[in-house]
């Protein structure tokens, strides 16, 4: 295999996985185990019908745009058997 190829090999190994977009509403937060929980609306991918989930928060920032209440949309992923929140777009 030549260079290229293999470099290309070692990408796709360590590929980000896709980042899926939903829209909701914080109901609960939990700093301390890291989480909140939207009430999320339908989300096309991965199919997820429109019910609360946790998602794990790992960025810092993102606690002071996520009080309980708030409508948002937001980016996530899902790692596992787990959902990370990855960003919040826009908040009404």
């Amino acid at each position: 295999m030549n260079a290229l190829a293999l470099a290309l090999v070692a990408a796709l190994a360590f590929a980000q996985p896709a980042a899926y977009r939903g829209t909701g509403t914080v109901i609960a937060v939990d700093r301390d185990m890291g989480r909140v929980t939207i009430d999320a609306d339908s989300v096309d991918a991965p199919k997820l019908p429109a019910v609360a989930l946790a998602f794990i928060v790992y960025d810092q920032r993102l606690w002071s745009r996520l009080p309980k209440g708030r409508k948002l949309e937001f980016e996530f992923i899902k790692q596992g058997n787990n959902y990370v929140l990855l960003r919040v777009l826009k908040t009404p």
